[in-house]
């Protein structure tokens, strides 16, 4: 919720896009490399962490922005 309400909906539509290309990525090239689905598996979920850890930081870093600015008026 906190998403929209900063107005950062473009921003979550490209992390988005960017952690499905990511971890599609990391699912074939690890079933390539390895050739077994719990490798594919555990690459498919590593390469997803990166972008919603991206995301978590962005959403805090705004809303502490956001919350100085208001106190400051």
């Amino acid at each position: 919720a906190a998403i929209s309400i900063l107005g950062m909906d473009k921003f979550l539509l490209m992390n988005g896009i960017m952690g499905l290309c990511l971890s599609v990525v990391g699912f074939v090239v690890a079933n390539y490399i390895w050739g077994t689905d719990t490798a594919a598996i555990l690459a498919f979920f590593s390469c997803a962490i990166i972008p919603l850890i991206i995301l978590l930081l962005k959403v805090y870093l705004i809303s502490v922005k956001s919350d100085k600015e208001l106190f400051l008026k």
